[in-house]
């Protein structure tokens, strides 16, 4: 049974935006859920070492999850001193090339 162009385009419309079929296509890792919770188990990690003894000492920092799930985790992570932006044109470029990228 072959179907046709139409056929297969008809039912990809009716897709959910967080199905891995479009988020394959599209070229989206992860959902805005997944996304957005991998954020706050990051952040909350963040702050319970801060207020550990390696926090003070600036040693042995948590992992983080997103890059993982992004497919970031083989990337080296920016210095502070390298992760700000010049301009609000700079900002505004890079939050929309990561819009584009992530679909977030």
């Amino acid at each position: 049974m072959s179907f046709g162009a139409l056929h297969i385009a008809a039912l990809a419309s009716g897709l959910s935006l967080d199905s891995r079929t479009k988020r394959r296509i599209s070229g989206v890792p992860i959902t805005r859920q997944e996304y957005l919770l991998a954020y706050m188990a990051d952040r909350i990690a963040n702050l319970v070492w801060m207020q550990s003894e390696d926090g003070y000492k600036h040693q042995n920092q948590p992992k983080m999850i997103l890059p993982q799930l992004l497919g970031m985790h083989d990337k080296e992570p920016e210095s502070a001193a390298s992760s700000g932006y010049d301009s609000v044109e700079d900002f505004e470029s890079a939050l929309n090339d990561f819009s584009n990228n992530y679909g977030v």
